[in-house]
């Protein structure tokens, strides 16, 4: 179900990827209380990670309410996700309520750059100039996406970032 869900995910299938995370979770919510000897044995899912993944594939099939419920649960079970933070960020600014995702995006920057060592961190980097975009504050912004994209990040966050910054480059030629 989960392998399913990643597929449909790629393949830009965000309603069917909910349903394959959702319907993973609950098998593993089922088997994993007391678990057989040797599934014991065997690599544990992460469910705070797959709810977060399932929080942003409800959101980009359009269900704001359950992303943010399902982000929720996620971050209670694990609240030094910045990922996780930043998702329910963006489902947050979708329903319209940007004090909320600004929040989230301020909270995300502060989680990942306390994961990190010497602020090494182009996620954390990205996050505060995300905050730094909302408020409208554009040259902090453009420094925080240049670290950002100065830094290992992942490929996704990458992409968010070149285009932020690009965005930037945009309106400061107009």
């Amino acid at each position: 179900q989960w392998a399913q869900g990643r597929r449909s995910f790629e393949a830009g299938g965000y309603k069917d990827a909910a349903a394959g995370y959702a319907h993973a979770i609950e098998i593993w919510k089922s088997l994993w209380p007391e678990p057989p000897l040797l599934r014991g044995l065997g690599p544990r899912p992460t469910l705070p990670v797959a709810l977060a993944d399932l929080g942003g594939a409800q959101l980009l099939a359009g269900d704001t309410a359950a992303a943010i419920r399902t982000l929720d649960t996620s971050i209670k079970a694990d609240a030094l996700n910045p990922h996780a933070l930043y998702v329910r960020g963006r489902a947050k600014e979708i329903a319209g309520q940007g004090e909320a995702a600004l929040a989230d995006f301020n909270l995300a920057s502060r989680t990942a750059f306390a994961a990190t060592q010497d602020l090494a961190s182009g996620e954390a980097h990205l996050y505060r100039g995300i905050v730094f975009y909302r408020r409208k504050d554009f040259t902090s912004a453009e420094d925080e996406f240049a670290s950002a994209l100065n830094f290992e990040i992942l490929p996704a966050l990458r992409a968010d970032a070149t285009a932020l910054d690009l965005r930037l480059l945009f309106a400061a030629t107009r």
